[in-house]
């Protein structure tokens, strides 16, 4: 028995229901855009190029499907951030439709197609940006660099700001380190002068040991402020950020606490075996009078760091890179000066430390109300316990891996002490190890500024961004620190004698270390990536693999080779370390840490400064002569390059930041 019709029996349609498929046939389907083209059906689609926009290129029928009833949806992998879906015309989508990934890392083409008239009335949701971005025209062409070269007018206005954002915060910091940076040298030369080489070695093992419990101190609540704070701000719940900061700062100050009570009473001991007979009785005066700032410094620095997870740089570099590192040398001077001895010596150092907590504390607090007074009727989304284990699953492994980065910084000065059975080698070795790291503090600098933004931007899903920050921010660090390291580097025996006559012999060790920089700042701020994308674990992994290396390197080498061995086992210590997070940031999490402006610097900073310095120096000598002229040789010519290419390196960022207010935070 035949199937009944009426009338012509109608052609199968997919996406129909039964019941349709049995009412009254239909010739055509009709236009379903939500904009009546004509009242009479059209065998074809007419040119719609009065519609398009000025030199909006041609679009295929796939390019514009939401015109046809969402037959073919528009495409949605290029979409950065997650946002509700857009009610079209017909307001149905295909259930055949494929699930948007918005949420891909991976480089993804450009939308082609569609604008004006096509996309609605209504502009395109941007409460997930954090900044807003102009529209989109396609141009046929994928986006196949989200490199700082390469963005085009989709991402131009959100990567102005964050660069905008990184100058000001970078240029803050570094305007820290220019003070930090001498101040630690004048201490270190106050020391030396003060109380010879053989009382360089006293103070400054002290010194490293006070560094490392105060480090270990800190849980990684530091770190953990940093990232939890700007994330809880980008979702909107300041209501909880009271309670994060009471989780951070509470556990580091009991445990410090225990800390300080055992290095007071273990204080003998120790100066024992660091010292041995020659000096123990100074180092156990240092290490007690350091004893009583174990919590202060460790606190402080956690407060202080969550000032920075806050949104400014301001507190940070006032208190720590400016205020501590001027007084010091000045209260130290006074107790030589004076002769108070070595409690004066302690004290002087120490006493800074109280300022910085008393400041950090009330700072981070003034900042957590404004927050909490921008949104008052935000609520609290969790409870204490949830905002702890939260909170402390990602500083744990981070206090493990500061353990082992302190250790590693400091551990050699300690073990040239107690290897060699002697002050005097463990002072020379630390006024070089000192002198080396004083540049590097601009990786910190640096690394300040971009952590708050690379938390934010990995939490709203935005790792391009993220990426050309973390490479831009890398450019900057290598334009300023690549010449200080090739010039110590090459004049390290002359430079050295600024502390005294008998710290000339560690020029190899600082050769050495000066090397090793190089590549620990030419890698950039690698691990703050690694950080704030939450992969504490990987960067725990890297840190204990570098702790091994160096210990080991330590104990083979420093008994054979002395200060050269211990700066050998540092540097092999910084590669293991940076070059374990560079490759699984670059091929694990697929971040480009390189670009072009990175060769322009490399390049340009070992031409102008190596092999004009190695000339300079077989011609002239190490001498005030020979450093003077190839200051001027070096650094005219390298201050012109990079003028040259300030549009590759993006350093007119700078030139904005100064002279705009700072944006508005970033909205949800």
């Amino acid at each position: 028995m035949g199937r009944p019709v009426s009338g012509a029996q109608r052609p199968y349609r997919p996406g129909t229901t039964g019941e349709e498929g049995s009412a009254a046939p239909r010739p055509r389907r009709p236009d379903t855009s939500g904009e009546q083209r004509s009242a009479a059906p059209r065998p074809r689609r007419p040119d719609t190029s009065d519609e398009r926009g000025a030199g909006e290129p041609h679009r295929s029928r796939r390019d514009t499907g939401d015109e046809r009833g969402g037959r073919y949806p528009r495409p949605l992998w290029d979409d950065p951030a997650p946002r509700p879906s857009r009610r079209g015309a017909s307001g149905v989508q295909s259930s055949a439709a494929p699930r948007p990934l918005w949420d891909d890392p991976a480089p993804r083409p450009s939308r082609r197609g569609g604008s004006g008239e096509q996309r609605g009335a209504t502009s395109r949701p941007l409460w997930r940006d954090p900044a807003p971005r102009p529209s989109r025209h396609g141009t046929g062409r994928a986006l196949t660099d989200s490199g700082i070269l390469r963005l085009r007018l989709g991402r131009a206005s959100s990567s102005k700001l964050q660069l905008s954002t990184l100058a000001r915060g970078g240029a803050l910091n570094l305007f820290g380190l220019l003070v930090s940076g001498p101040m630690q040298i004048a201490l270190t030369i106050v020391v030396a002068r003060g109380v010879g080489t053989a009382g360089t070695g006293a103070f400054f093992l002290a010194v490293a040991l006070f560094t490392i419990l105060s480090n270990i101190g800190e849980l990684g609540a530091d770190t953990g402020l940093v990232k939890m704070l700007p994330q809880y701000r980008a979702l909107g719940r300041n209501r909880d950020l009271t309670r994060v900061v009471r989780t951070a700062l509470w556990p580091p100050l009991v445990f410090c606490t225990g800390l300080a009570v055992l290095t007071w009473l273990l204080a003998p001991q120790l100066a024992s075996v660091l010292a041995h007979a020659e000096r123990a009785a100074e180092v156990e005066s240092y290490l007690r009078t350091f004893a009583l700032f174990i919590p202060l410094g460790a606190v402080s620095t956690v407060a202080l760091a969550g000032t920075r997870g806050m949104g400014t740089m301001v507190p940070f570099v006032s208190v720590q890179n400016i205020l501590v590192p001027a007084l010091r040398p000045i209260l130290v001077g006074a107790a030589l000066s004076l002769g108070l001895g070595t409690l004066a010596i302690a004290l002087g150092w120490a006493a800074p430390l109280g300022i910085a907590f008393a400041l950090g504390i009330v700072l981070l607090w003034v900042l957590i109300r404004r927050a909490r007074d921008k949104e008052p009727s935000s609520r609290r989304t969790a409870d204490r316990r949830g905002i702890s284990s939260e909170f402390w699953r990602f500083a744990g492994p981070r206090a493990l891996a500061v353990v082992f980065g302190i250790t590693v910084t400091w551990l050699d000065v300690l073990l040239v002490g107690a290897f060699m059975h002697s002050a005097r080698q463990a002072g020379i070795y630390a006024a070089a190890s000192r002198l080396s790291v004083v540049g590097a503090t601009a990786l910190s600098a640096v690394g300040m500024a971009i952590a708050p933004q690379v938390s934010q931007l990995a939490t709203l899903g935005k790792i391009r961004d993220a990426e050309s920050v973390f490479q831009v921010g890398t450019w900057w660090l290598m334009a300023l620190t690549w010449p200080a390291y090739i010039s110590l580097a090459v004049f390290a025996p002359f430079l050295l004698k600024v502390f005294g006559h008998g710290f000339a012999a560690g020029h190899t060790a600082l050769t050495i270390l000066c090397l090793a920089q190089l590549f620990n700042l030419g890698t950039g701020n690698v691990t703050i990536v690694l950080l704030m994308v939450g992969k504490s674990s990987w960067n725990l992994i890297n840190s204990a693999a570098s702790l091994v290396v160096n210990i080991g390197l330590n104990i083979l080498l420093i008994p054979r080779l002395g200060i050269t061995g211990a700066a050998i086992a540092w540097a092999a210590s910084i590669v293991v370390t940076n070059m374990s997070a560079l490759l699984e940031v670059t091929y694990l999490m697929r971040i480009r840490p390189f670009g072009t402006g990175y060769w322009v610097v490399a390049v340009s900073s070992v031409i102008c400064f190596g092999m004009t310095g190695l000339i300079v120096r077989a011609i002239v000598g190490a001498n005030w002569t020979g450093f003077a002229l190839f200051v001027a040789l070096s650094t005219i010519p390298y201050a012109a390059i990079l003028w040259r290419v300030r549009g590759i390196l993006r350093l007119s960022a700078f030139r904005g930041a100064i002279s705009r207010r700072r944006p508005a935070p970033a909205s949800r």
